[in-house]
């Protein structure tokens, strides 16, 4: 993003931001989502990999 000489944002940019942002919140809301949803499989996956390990006493 452009700022002036104050540090704001220039006034094409910050009207570009307003109209944008709700566009670009869906997406991160989205995308948040799919994060959460993999590291949750992840956890899940590596929790059955310790479970089994500490079946087959392999585990400390």
């Amino acid at each position: 993003m452009q700022r002036g000489g104050d540090g704001a944002p220039l006034p094409y940019h910050r009207e570009r931001q307003a109209k944008e942002w709700p566009a670009w919140s869906e997406h991160w809301a989205e995308y948040r989502a799919q994060y959460y949803g993999m590291i949750s499989l992840i956890d899940t996956q590596l929790g059955r990999i310790v479970r089994r390990l500490g079946e087959l006493g392999a585990r400390r």
